[in-house]
């Protein structure tokens, strides 16, 4: 409605005037959107503002009310005002919106998984923010996230969220503080003081300086409050910055600068934009990235030279694609060094958590995706290499998209956050990291206000994060896994060949059993031998790891390790909580050496009990005219349990970790037995009968 009007020489000037930052230290090379879009969203927030402020009036008179006597110009002035303040007048101007106004400013408008089943329209917005990378973050893991970091830390603080987006995190940082305060809190006061953000949309950096602006409203005017918001946000990318070194001086002329343009704007005060030659490695200069090499920190934010005392944030997930300063990243961050031209954006901003901030005296976390913790690539490999070799206490938490996702039903993504501290009885950074993980966390709707309470660390000894990072809770996994880490003996040792196929080729005969694993699993691993098919449906198409063996003895061994619980916990441990990989198969630690004559016998009997009690769980469902058949172990206690045994004993765990497996698989299944609606899963333990669907 109000951009086409906006799309004039003189209109893009006036934004200018109005709304350029008032300090430049330096072409920061943002992604910049139209000015007329730009213009326009300005236009909705000076209305937003002024009416949450308690206003009335029109589109001018909110312009107005918002340059506070200043002599600006309108940009209401070139706009029909009308058919947009009728748009906005439906809304509810209330606590309500005040809560949705980072997601109300999403630049992408609506588009998720669920919208698009209502509105088909909608799919370009969520194609748009799939190639960007763009989720934005539910409050509540926001400030899960920020009332972590910001433990530890006084009141004079800087504190960094490098990819802001609209403000969902500074935000929370904002409501924390204010809810630790002991005193009256200065809300204006401590935003302009502790909180800073990059993002490379100008448009989000301009939306997210309203966002907060809303949160602290002064009795100043509010273009003068805008801008000293607008001081602390950079339109450009965080990733282009060097790692701090803890020294400061360098940038103090600068940060003088604007500590007084900052009083000036405090103080209500109309303020011109000030342009400053910042120096660098190699002299001043008009330009931050017209060398090779990245900018110091200082550059941008001059005040936080030594670094941010609290990083908080949720990275983009998307390739990095192609960019011109490659090279130089390579140069700079050890997850970019392999030079994959499809490498994710978000580890490096995982860098970023001891690079941006400050040594000796931080706290940082990220949102990202659970492939963090298992992706073999030789990125990940990298990232999780230079977590593990720059210090502080790292701490995972991780979290299932099933029954329910972190970022909601329509956003279903597998996610991990991150919590880095760096402080004074920490490992100093360039030293060895201590590592504390946690379980693959699964919830429910009715659970969901309890999640992040029931979150719980357990310290990892004798294990390296750099081949994955394992999903433990408590002392008795963690013993387990690093016990089961150390053995060489796998289960490639009982295979001939492994190989993947299609399903169909399991109903065919051969020389000696073989073993086939689903490609997916949730509740269990679907695991079988030869299988029949029955009715006119023919089988799936989706691929099955095939196991061959030399005999049929090895293949009742590998048939009985698969099966068992210690199996699936292994899985949710090293995994993703859904593919079930090859090498995963192949890397279980029990192979044809890893067994007494006694052990591997009784193994091979388990094998075939368990294999002849499954008939009896076998479970074939029909999809899209295909049918898969599967065969459900969790009935199966005392074979179970009689596998379990064998492969404590073999490993030498401690026997009572037979129990901690049980009650770990009945965890991951049933999820919430307080919900009536999951009871039917707690009798899928007692069930002695298959099913057809």
């Amino acid at each position: 409605m109000l951009e086409p009007r906006l799309q004039t020489r003189k209109a893009e000037a006036d934004f200018r005037t109005i709304f350029a930052p008032r300090w430049d230290g330096g072409a920061l090379s943002p992604s910049e959107e139209p000015i007329s879009q730009r213009a326009a969203w300005a236009i909705v927030n000076a209305y937003l503002l002024f009416r949450m402020a308690g206003q009335k009036g029109d589109l001018a008179e909110a312009e107005r009310w918002f340059f506070g006597g200043h002599n600006l110009p309108s940009l209401v002035a070139y706009v029909d005002a009308q058919p947009a303040l009728n748009a906005l007048e439906r809304l509810s101007f209330d606590e309500d919106l005040l809560e949705l106004l980072p997601y109300v400013l999403e630049v992408h408008g609506p588009g998720s998984r669920m919208s698009i089943m209502r509105d088909p329209t909608t799919r370009s917005a969520r194609d748009a923010k799939r190639e960007n990378g763009v989720f934005y973050t539910p409050a509540d893991v926001a400030e899960y996230q920020v009332a972590d970091a910001l433990t530890g830390h006084g009141k004079d603080i800087h504190c960094l969220d490098p990819s802001c987006g609209n403000g969902v995190y500074l935000v929370a940082m904002l409501r924390i503080a204010a809810q630790r305060a002991e005193k009256r809190f200065d809300r204006f006061a401590f935003t302009i003081r502790s909180l800073y953000g990059f993002d490379i949309s100008a448009l989000a950096v301009e939306c997210c300086a309203f966002v907060l602006l809303h949160h602290c409203m002064p009795k100043i005017a509010p273009w003068s409050a805008w801008h000293a918001i607008r001081l602390n946000l950079a339109a450009t990318d965080s990733l282009r910055f060097k790692a701090v070194a803890g020294e400061t001086g360098t940038y103090s002329a600068a940060a003088k600068t604007r500590s007084r343009l900052r009083r000036q704007l405090i103080e209500g005060g109309h303020v011109e934009r000030v342009e400053e030659k910042l120096p660098t490695d190699t002299g001043r200069k008009s330009s931050l990235f017209d060398e090779d090499g990245l900018p110091p920190l200082g550059a941008a934010f001059p005040e936080t030279e030594a670094g941010f005392e609290v990083l908080a944030g949720n990275p983009p997930y998307a390739a990095i694609g192609h960019r011109d300063d490659r090279d130089v990243l390579e140069q700079e961050y050890a997850s970019l060094k392999s030079g994959n031209g499809t490498a994710d954006l978000y580890p490096p901003f995982i860098e970023s958590m001891w690079r941006l901030t400050k040594p000796g005296n931080s706290s940082a976390t990220l949102v990202v995706p659970l492939s963090i913790a298992f992706q073999q690539s030789a990125q990940f490999t990298a990232c999780r290499q230079a977590m593990n070799a720059h210090g502080g206490r790292w701490r995972f938490a991780f979290f299932d998209r099933q029954p329910h996702a972190l970022f909601g039903e329509d956003v279903k993504t597998r996610n991990a956050i991150l919590f880095r501290t760096e402080l004074p009885e920490e490992p100093p950074r360039d030293t060895t990291a201590q590592i504390e993980t946690g379980p693959l966390k699964k919830w429910t709707s009715r659970t969901r206000d309890k999640l992040f309470a029931s979150v719980s660390f357990t310290q990892l000894h004798g294990v390296s994060i750099i081949d994955g990072i394992p999903k433990l809770c408590g002392g008795e996994q963690s013993q387990a896994f690093t016990i089961l880490s150390a053995r060489t003996d796998t289960l490639r040792s009982l295979c001939e060949r492994t190989r993947t196929c299609r399903p169909q080729e399991a109903t065919l005969a051969s020389e000696h059993l073989r073993v086939f694993v689903a490609s997916t699993a949730y509740n269990f691993l679907n695991v079988f031998h030869r299988i029949t098919v029955e009715g006119r449906h023919p089988l799936s198409e989706n691929t099955v790891h095939c196991l061959q063996f030399a005999s049929d003895d090895h293949a009742e061994m590998a048939f009985a390790i698969l099966s068992s619980r210690l199996t699936y916990w292994l899985w949710h441990v090293e995994g993703d909580g859904f593919h079930v990989g090859g090498g995963f198969i192949q890397n279980l630690p029990f192979g044809r050496h890893s067994f007494k004559a006694d052990q591997a016998e009784e193994l091979r009997r388990c094998g075939r009990q368990m294999w002849e009690a499954l008939q009896g769980h076998r479970i074939v469902s029909i999809n899209k005219g295909k049918q898969t058949v599967a065969y459900r172990p969790l009935a199966l206690e005392k074979e179970r349990d009689a596998i379990d045994e064998l492969l404590i004993d073999a490993a030498k765990i401690p026997k009572r970790f037979k129990q901690t497996l049980k009650s770990f698989v009945i965890d991951a299944v049933v999820v919430d037995d307080t919900d009536a609606r999951r009871s039917h899963l707690k009798s899928l333990f007692d069930t002695q009968e298959g099913e057809s669907s």
